[in-house]
């Protein structure tokens, strides 16, 4: 009876156990889905905290929507993962030559936890570690 309770009382310690915030990412596709906020910016580990002007948003059809809060407005561009790269294209007309700029931004992406990820922007910049927490 007394291992009975034991084997009971250890099941239910390691399934609720685990904080969900805790758990690992097994498929990138699916976690980067959802409102990200910048939370540090800086480069190296040791990225400073930042107050976040707006939160980035990734949909399941490769949109990607950033909304600035003073603003009140949401820019729309794409983004998809190519192996351990996190890529965001951004377009815009250039006022001057009326043409259409395209950027293409890549970033090693590696998530702490479903709640947590952080991204190294992979062309040479003054910052190059952003760290976001999932907002919702």
């Amino acid at each position: 009876m007394k291992n009975k309770l034991l084997f009971y009382l250890l099941t239910t310690l390691t399934i609720y156990g685990c904080s969900k915030d805790d758990q690992q990412v097994d498929d990138p596709q699916i976690a980067i889905l959802g409102k990200w906020e910048l939370t540090h910016s800086g480069t190296g580990n040791n990225a400073p905290a930042v107050e976040s002007i707006g939160y980035e948003e990734y949909m399941s059809d490769s949109i990607f929507r950033f909304y600035n809060y003073a603003q009140q407005q949401f820019y729309t561009d794409k983004f998809w993962l190519n192996d351990s790269l996190l890529i965001k294209s951004f377009s815009y007309i250039d006022v001057v030559d009326s043409d259409t700029i395209l950027l293409v931004e890549p970033y090693k992406y590696e998530f702490i936890n479903r709640n947590k990820l952080i991204l190294y922007f992979q062309y040479p910049a003054i910052q190059t570690t952003f760290i976001y927490k999932r907002i919702k």
